[in-house]
């Protein structure tokens, strides 16, 4: 099993309906560094902060310039932290502050959760659009290794979290669509929508993005660049482009049944909710099989 960073607060949930983006990140990472110290002190390397912010690229006195005021935020607006500014080329000594009372200095928090180092170390805090950081956090806070998936209407996660229900429907669709969450979604037909039972979601490992760029590399030498472009074309329509299983099985319902009928049962599929139960592969591949088999 992957090592696991250290202790990260239920709180960040509210300070990412306060914070900007940068500043959530930049929050996060605080954390990251954060060593359960009483007196709740980072010393906060600019250098290795500016990587993390993806911003490594601009000269050094910019990256610190701009992180400076990030910090400033955090501490005159938002009153997270306490923050003496550095002189020139120094590290920043920053002091953690309970997220309820500034006049108290943060301590870890009974009930918390842990992030894999793999968040970082893949570059999914970069790569991961805000709403999707927030519900894969939301993700990690309802699930264990002995209770792997969770279910919670919409509503209530919106209410519980003070996020709007598009925010959580974004956050949730871009990581079906990166492969890092399955989603059971409550049965439509015959039901009135309010009737309708929460989704069950089952976070899935993050990995590593490079990886299956190369994956995707050796069966575009196998099968060729336009197949494997009808398949993850295909595959978009129920949310698993980065699904190498998904992509495969495509390839190999193509080679059997021919184009045509993918196209069909695609068309059939396009303009279905999102949200909709049969917007899902195994019913698509079932589609295929069973328009086949009618023929």
């Amino acid at each position: 099993m992957e090592h696991l960073s250290g202790y990260h607060d239920y709180t960040l949930f509210e300070v990412s309906t306060k914070t900007g983006e940068v500043q959530f990140d930049t929050y996060l990472y605080l954390l990251r560094e954060y060593n359960n110290n009483p007196g709740a002190k980072i010393i906060l390397s600019y250098d290795k902060l500016a990587p993390s912010l993806g911003i490594e690229k601009m000269t050094r006195e910019d990256y610190r310039r701009q992180i400076t005021k990030v910090l400033e935020k955090l501490r005159d607006k938002y009153k997270l932290i306490d923050l003496k500014t550095p002189e020139r080329s120094q590290a920043a000594q920053i002091l953690l502050k309970d997220i309820n009372d500034p006049m108290k200095l943060y301590t870890a928090p009974s009930k918390s959760l842990e992030i894999p180092t793999a968040y970082w170390r893949y570059g999914w805090n970069k790569r991961l659009p805000f709403s999707a950081k927030v519900m894969y956090l939301i993700n990690l806070a309802y699930t264990s290794p002995s209770s792997p998936s969770w279910f919670m209407a919409r509503s209530t996660i919106s209410k519980k979290h003070n996020i709007s229900e598009s925010f959580i429907s974004d956050g949730t669709r871009e990581l079906r669509k990166l492969n890092l969450l399955a989603i059971e979604y409550g049965e439509l037909e015959g039901i009135r929508f309010d009737e309708r039972h929460a989704n069950v979601y089952t976070p899935k490992p993050l990995y590593d993005p490079l990886k299956l760029e190369e994956s995707i590399k050796d069966l575009e030498a196998k099968h060729g660049r336009e197949k494997i472009d009808r398949a993850r074309q295909s595959a978009a329509l129920v949310f698993e482009e980065n699904n190498l299983r998904t992509i495969q099985a495509l390839i190999d319902l193509e080679e059997k049944y021919g184009v045509a009928l993918i196209e069909e049962a695609l068309n059939k599929l396009k303009d279905k909710s999102p949200d909709n139960p049969k917007r899902s592969a195994g019913y698509l591949i079932n589609s295929v099989k069973s328009m086949a088999r009618n023929k």
